[in-house]
């Protein structure tokens, strides 16, 4: 799963994700992979329309553990999306359920990894500087620039 946001502390909820997407492995190699956010607007599954309030997103940034996340809460795929399409879904330290459909009709389920292998789980954060801190460093640098350059004269 890789996910995106502004917030540097606290909860980040739906709301608050910039991008999120995440990818299926079985047997060792990719299955589905899916992008639920981009650029701040949830995507379509399968050819159907998601909203905001068809997602769920909880993760603590200060204690780095999730709340819970729900791709598809109340799978609007089913019977309208084509195509083979997946829902994950955990909630409040329950298991994990991965559930596939195809052209709309639910196909398996799938709890705690026993049809998905989870092969990594890397938690990390990247901090990116504020647009004022960005031009604060920029004059900085110039004025660096500008003073060595009147050295050399």
């Amino acid at each position: 799963m890789s996910w995106e946001t502004d917030i540097t502390s606290g909860n980040v909820t739906k709301s608050d994700l910039t991008n999120w997407s995440y990818e299926l492995f079985g047997m060792g190699s990719s299955v589905y992979s899916e992008t639920v956010v981009l650029d701040g607007v949830v995507q379509p599954i399968g050819g159907v329309s998601r909203t905001i309030d068809d997602i769920q997103f909880d993760f603590n940034l200060n204690t780095l553990n999730w709340s819970q996340f729900y791709s598809d809460f109340p799978t609007v795929q089913q019977g309208a999306a084509t195509g083979v399409t997946y829902y994950i879904e955990y909630g409040f330290g329950g298991p994990i359920f991965v559930f596939r459909y195809v052209d709309g009709t639910f196909i398996e389920a799938s709890v705690n990894g026993s049809t998905f292998s989870q092969e990594t789980v890397e938690v990390g954060a990247e901090s990116v500087p504020e647009p004022g801190s960005v031009m604060a460093l920029l004059g900085l640098g110039l004025g660096v620039l500008a003073t060595q350059r009147k050295k050399q004269a």
